[in-house]
């Protein structure tokens, strides 16, 4: 895989402003854009340990050419309720990218890391490709929203967000332990997916 991008933003978050802040004891509404800020990047910190997208949003993936192989490995876990995948290719010669077809490839969403694959007698397109990014995949990944994600990400980014708000500088002073750290990494462990190369 080359790169990825979030094409869509999701459309809310994990948490709720209100039990943030019912959970770390803040009873203003002073500081409701920081603690907004912090669990936007709990949840970045969270999605990247992880390998997941939470909340469901469209991505894009590249790739320099087809694989070896008949499997392309997305990127994220895809959510197969929503949306479509498609496949596109750009050639050498420029122009529009072109569509490979849904019936020449299946999703194999059961798999760890979702993967599309070629069906029998099927075969990646010939024509000579662009240097760079000449294959595009769309999907739609995440569990949902917020009401679908896994209770241990939420509180994995509880604990992040109450650590980050009562902890303002870069480093703790006086401190050597790493409890915080070892909580969230358990609690993520269970919905983590393998890198994908």
């Amino acid at each position: 895989m080359n790169g990825l991008t979030e094409t869509t933003n999701p459309a809310n978050e994990p948490l709720g402003l209100g039990e943030t802040k019912e959970y770390i004891g803040v009873f203003h509404d002073e500081e409701d854009a920081l603690i907004t800020a912090l669990i936007v990047a709990a949840r970045g910190i969270c999605e990247v340990k992880t390998g997941r997208a939470f909340i469901e949003r469209n991505f894009k993936q590249f790739l320099d050419e087809w694989p070896e192989g008949d499997t392309i490995d997305f990127a994220r876990p895809v959510k197969t309720t929503t949306g479509g995948i498609a496949l596109k290719y750009n050639a050498s010669s420029g122009g529009s990218a072109l569509t490979v077809g849904s019936t020449s490839y299946v999703l194999d969403s059961a798999s760890v890391i979702n993967r599309l694959t070629l069906k029998n007698s099927q075969s990646w397109p010939t024509l000579e490709l662009r240097r760079t990014n000449a294959v595009e995949l769309t999907f739609t990944g995440g569990y949902g929203s917020e009401g679908d994600v896994p209770e241990q990400v939420r509180i994995a980014m509880l604990l992040l967000v109450d650590h980050w708000y009562r902890n303002r500088g870069a480093v703790v002073v006086g401190t050597i332990t790493k409890v915080i750290e070892f909580a969230v990494d358990s609690l993520l462990a269970t919905v983590t997916v393998p890198h994908v190369a």
